[in-house]
C-alpha cells in the first residue's frame, strides 16, 4: 500500500494534479487526465430556530440561482447542530470567481437574516468526486 500523502503533497497538489501541457492554468486530474473542477465551501452558523427557514431559502432561492450560472456543476448543503456547510462545484475557477463577484453577494443578503455571524468561504480544486 502506498504511503498517505503528506500535507505538503496535498497543498502543492503534486501527487494528485498537474498543469495541463497545452492549456495554461488548467489543472488536470493525473488519474483521469481530465480538467479539474473547483469547489467553494461556505460555512456559517444558523440562528437558533431558523434551520427550517434556511432549508426553504436554500431550496427556493439559492439552488435555482446557482443552476442559472455558467459553469455551475452541483451543490451540496449540510446542516448539523446549527452549523451549515454549502459546497458548490464549478466546472472551472473562472466561473466560480464570477459567481463570487457577481451573484454571491446578492444571495448572502437573502441569507443574512438567518445567519449568526459572518460566513467563511474557502475554495478548493476537486481531485476526486462521484458528482
Amino acid at each position: 500500500m502506498p504511503p498517505l500523502p503528506s500535507e505538503a503533497d496535498i497543498t502543492g497538489r503534486s501527487r494528485f494534479c498537474i498543469l495541463a501541457g497545452g492549456t495554461e492554468g488548467t489543472l488536470l486530474n493525473t488519474a483521469t487526465n481530465t480538467p479539474m473542477k473547483t469547489a467553494r465551501n461556505v460555512t456559517f452558523d444558523i440562528k437558533q430556530g431558523k434551520q427550517d427557514e434556511f432549508t426553504r431559502l436554500f431550496n427556493n432561492e439559492v439552488i435555482p440561482t446557482l443552476k442559472k450560472q455558467a459553469g455551475f456543476h452541483s451543490e451540496l448543503a449540510l446542516v448539523h447542530d446549527g452549523h451549515a456547510s454549502a459546497i458548490s462545484v464549478w466546472n472551472d475557477s473562472s466561473s466560480a470567481d464570477k459567481y463570487q463577484k457577481d451573484i454571491y453577494p446578492q444571495l448572502l443578503r437573502q441569507l443574512e437574516p438567518i445567519m449568526s455571524g459572518a460566513p467563511s468561504v474557502k475554495t478548493y480544486e476537486v481531485c476526486a468526486s462521484t458528482l
